[in-house]
């Protein structure tokens, strides 16, 4: 699930600067790709979004991105310029655009709503 996680949201980064061509999203793309290529950061990610993002998946389903928009979420992984900068080049996007995005969270969701509820009936 983890590497499933990891792909779309690499794909999602990658869409986001072919549309934009924004340097410093490209640059933050292939620090991502680095590190997962190490073993230990396999799960990094999806584990980060569980803690963040999870809790909102009602919000998600809604397809609410205004709520995203306005939310602040703090992480280890990503700083809050990071995170701005990737809410003003999702505003930038056009409608279909913006669709795609939120249906990549969507799947993100899923995969890391499985990701947790198998984590949990295997550690019990």
């Amino acid at each position: 699930m983890a590497e499933e996680f990891n792909k779309i949201f690499l794909n999602m980064l990658n869409f986001l600067y072919e549309k934009t061509g924004n340097t410093k999203l490209r640059k933050f793309y292939l620090l991502i790709n680095n590190t997962l290529e190490e073993e230990e950061n396999k799960n990094k990610y999806i584990e980060n979004f569980i803690i963040k993002v999870l809790q909102y998946k009602d919000e998600v389903f809604k397809k609410n991105d205004t709520f995203f928009l306005n939310l602040e979420i703090e992480s280890s992984l990503f700083t809050n310029k990071e995170v701005n900068n990737f809410k003003q080049l999702y505003k930038s996007l056009n409608t279909k655009d913006k669709n795609i995005i939120i249906d990549n969270f969507i799947k993100m969701t899923i995969l890391s709503e499985n990701y947790f509820l198998n984590y949990l009936s295997t550690s019990s």
